[in-house]
């Protein structure tokens, strides 16, 4: 494996991080401010919440106070980022290297029942 290569594929992991920690914040955000939270109220609520929590509470407000015919896209929006999510504990719990055509694979353990 390239040392290039290598930089190249944590380059890749670090930005979508990145991305998604920026995401975070924005949530967080907005959740801040729907429940008016202050200073140390709001760094408390935001930092005992696991992500999907966050998500669904802001899911569940942004669903509710849609307009009609919006509901359906602010709903698949949500998924969208349930499935970045998933992506994220992927890349943040699991070894990876470079792949072919510039992209990274993960490698993670999975336990498999077996029949006996």
């Amino acid at each position: 494996m390239a040392c290039d290569e290598l930089s190249l594929a944590c380059q890749k992991v670090g930005r979508f991080l990145h991305d998604f920690a920026i995401l975070e914040k924005e949530i967080n955000e907005r959740i801040v401010d729907i429940l008016r939270l202050k200073d140390e109220a709001a760094d408390v609520v935001t930092h005992s919440l696991d992500f999907t929590k966050k998500s669904n509470i802001l899911r569940t407000i942004a669903v509710a106070t849609a307009p009609k015919d919006a509901k359906k896209s602010v709903d698949k929006l949500f998924n969208r980022i349930a499935d970045h999510n998933e992506e994220r504990i992927l890349m943040a719990h699991s070894g990876f290297e470079p792949a072919a055509n510039e992209a990274v694979q993960f490698k993670r353990t999975v336990a498999v029942e077996t029949d006996q």
